[in-house]
């Protein structure tokens, strides 16, 4: 434990506003099969935070421990711009109106208030911090990745990651045109995004982590990039609509499965299209973006293989397979690879072939205090048919400048740029897209 023995200072006041009753009958709307099993129930805390609140939400198991979960909270947010938060008294990222979700593994922060000033500052619900949890030698829970002794411990994604650093974690987005005009539309740049009933509820419909996990689950509408000029024929913030002069409109519904004990979550975007057209667009991404880690190479983890990209423009790099497994997941088959290998200007990459990619995952198991590998996998049966042939999971070391390296790993559904045809959804189209996410 590297606590340290000077106290920070309280600006968290905690009061539990509600504990929550499992009771099958609050579930009819989801409930397929009658529960088996006893429940855990799950408790939503109402924290003092920076003038206003933040609402938290713990296990049964851990209501006993608020004073240790707010001070993780705080060391978490105050990670995100010092090296020192032990005795640094800075905000960070996280703030009123965001949620935290702490489980016995993992804290989970859930960005609902979109920063403004850029276009990939988060917003709209989308998971931006990941911090792995375990009890420490004095049987305390605290951070797993401890990097010195001010109990510094930096995101696993991207915000924050290092001391200042802005960006997204989790995105869904996409372009109208092409990938690089700076124009997108995205759940991210939702700022009035709404907290759903379902949020802080035990699960209990028959799906996964029933009985165990808890709902966090937001809703709004697609955005385009803030303070930044409209594409042609976009009328507004919200238009999603290419034909000038025609409005449409996407609700999202964005929900995560967060179990009670376990290093893992599942991400569901539904989309439905509710006004005029959605498009054309030219891609569509599901975006984990993790932390950069300057100067170390990054090992990849991917099932089946990663495949030079087709895209042009590039400059085709040799691959290089390490036979080292770091890990294996039952029913899959992983190989693991250095940095990607195919070079357009500062972005190097990788991707499975169109239409194949089950898995894949990044870390540095070689540090000297170990990056756990943050691994997705699709639900390829949720995948809708127009894109089973044409998605690839993407590989992405984007150097940028040395201060904002950042890792992603894309889950691709089409790209005009593959010679793929732009998409149109019509009103009452919709789609879903689900996500397994792990640390291993």
């Amino acid at each position: 434990m590297r606590m340290g023995t000077k106290k920070i200072r309280k600006r968290m006041n905690l009061t539990v506003i509600f504990s929550l009753m499992i009771s099958m009958f609050c579930f009819a709307a989801f409930m397929n099969q009658p529960a088996v099993q006893a429940a855990t129930s799950w408790t939503t805390w109402n924290l003092t935070w920076k003038n206003s609140t933040l609402q938290v939400i713990v296990p049964g198991n851990l209501t006993d421990k608020q004073s240790r979960i707010a001070w993780l909270i705080e060391m978490a947010d105050r990670s995100m711009n010092t090296t020192d938060p032990l005795n640094t008294d800075v905000n960070g990222l996280i703030n009123p109106g965001d949620i935290v979700v702490v489980s016995n593994s993992n804290l989970l922060w859930f960005d609902k208030t979109n920063d403004g000033s850029s276009t990939t500052n988060g917003g709209g619900g989308m998971l931006r911090g990941l911090w792995p949890l375990h009890l420490d030698g004095s049987n305390n829970l605290n951070f797993e990745r401890i990097i010195n002794a001010s109990n510094y411990s930096p995101n696993y994604l991207f915000a924050g990651s290092k001391p200042g650093l802005q960006g997204s974690g989790a995105s869904l987005l996409g372009n109208y045109t092409n990938v690089d005009n700076g124009n997108t539309w995205a759940i991210e740049h939702e700022a009035k995004a709404v907290v759903t009933a379902f949020t802080g509820t035990t699960i209990a419909d028959g799906g996964l982590y029933n009985n165990d996990g808890v709902f966090v689950q937001f809703q709004g509408l697609l955005a385009n990039s803030p303070n930044i000029t409209l594409p042609s024929g976009i009328d507004s913030l919200y238009d999603v609509d290419k034909r000038a002069g025609v409005e449409g409109r996407v609700k999202y519904t964005l929900t995560y499965r967060i179990p009670s004990t376990t290093n893992n979550y599942r991400q569901e975007i539904s989309l439905n299209v509710t006004q005029n057209n959605f498009g054309p667009i030219a891609t569509m991404v599901v975006s984990h973006n993790v932390a950069g880690y300057d100067g170390n190479r990054v090992t990849y983890g991917v099932d089946p293989d990663l495949i030079t990209s087709s895209i042009s423009n590039t400059e085709n790099r040799s691959s290089i397979v390490l036979t080292s497994n770091y890990y294996s997941v039952s029913g899959y088959t992983l190989k693991f690879y250095d940095l990607p290998w195919v070079a357009h200007g500062k972005v190097k990459w990788a991707e499975t072939p169109l239409g194949k990619g089950k898995l894949l995952s990044a870390g540095l198991p070689q540090l000297t205090y170990p990056v756990r590998f943050f691994e997705f996998r699709p639900l390829t049966s949720q995948i809708p048919s127009r894109f089973q042939s044409t998605y690839a999971l993407q590989a992405i070391d984007n150097q940028g400048i040395s201060s904002n390296r950042v890792n992603a790993l894309d889950f691709q559904l089409f790209d005009t740029n593959r010679g793929h045809s732009e998409q149109t959804f019509i009103t009452g189209d919709a789609i879903s897209l689900m996500t397994d996410d792990s640390l291993r």
